[in-house]
């Protein structure tokens, strides 16, 4: 059993943590890489129900800053759980006080990096749903409550600096042409006390233009706590397509990695 954790602080496309997967357990099927910070537990985007042959990897691109994260596999047999890797845990640094990273979670590429307003999570409101109920003859009534829900109504004003970041950021709430979810993947600095992975839905998200040059942007936005699109799916940021323009032969390919997983680690040929 092996898992192998790596933090990268590089900003092509933003700083992620790379996840290994090798030597799994004669007879497994299938794993899954499991996610867990400040005792929430998400499954690691592109590493769920993957077919157990060769191992896999990705790069993280969901991992908190400064805040520890432990990775764990779970593999499965026909169906059923059967096994666990031996627990990773690792800190990711990389990002300055007063900045967060916001992307759509299915596409890592769109990743914008921002600067937080002052002022931005500056409160932060969980909800407990709960029904009350009169009762005859007594003078206070019962409460039967729900579970806490998540951030509602956040903050989340922010500038981007330049006119490319500008347009790459009102990308990731959709064009006229398509259909965004609107769901953002937020990583901020712990002292922010948002949740150290924020996944947020901005539903009219508003921008000013400041100054003469109408390079920076301030963006006026309110965000709800909201689940993320389904983890097995994201954007591969390494295609096939990059190995066929890299390499001219399929015998160049095979004599380049020992294996195809070596291969998929390569992100070289992309140019980062």
């Amino acid at each position: 059993m092996s898992l192998t954790i790596d933090p990268n602080w590089g900003d092509k496309p933003s700083p992620f943590v790379d996840v290994l997967v090798s030597n799994i357990p004669a007879g497994t099927d299938r794993f899954t890489v499991t996610r867990t910070v400040e005792g929430r537990a998400f499954k690691v985007r592109g590493l769920v129900d993957v077919l157990a042959a060769g191992g896999g990897t990705i790069r993280d691109h969901e991992a908190p800053f400064i805040t520890p994260c432990t990775y764990q596999t779970e593999y499965f047999t026909a169906g059923l759980s059967s096994g666990f890797s031996t627990q990773q845990t690792t800190v990711l640094y990389g990002l300055d006080p007063g900045w967060a990273w916001f992307s759509d979670p299915l596409d890592p590429e769109s990743a914008v990096k921002v600067r937080l307003v002052n002022g931005a999570a500056g409160t932060i409101t969980r909800s407990t749903p709960a029904e009350f109920m009169d009762v005859p003859r007594r003078s206070v009534g019962f409460t039967m409550p729900g579970t806490r829900g998540g951030v509602q109504q956040v903050v989340l004003d922010c500038y981007t600096e330049t006119r490319e970041d500008g347009k790459r950021f009102d990308a990731l709430f959709g064009a006229y042409d398509s259909d965004a979810l609107s769901i953002i993947c937020v990583r901020s600095r712990p002292e922010t006390w948002l949740p150290p992975t924020l996944f947020a839905f901005v539903g009219s998200p508003s921008m000013r233009p400041v100054g003469e040059s109408g390079q920076r942007l301030l963006w006026d936005l309110v965000g709800e706590e909201t689940t993320p699109p389904a983890p097995a799916f994201v954007t591969p940021l390494l295609t096939y397509q990059h190995f066929t323009d890299f390499y001219s032969t399929y015998a160049e390919f095979t004599a380049a990695y020992p294996s195809y997983l070596e291969a998929s680690r390569d992100y070289t040929v992309r140019g980062s």
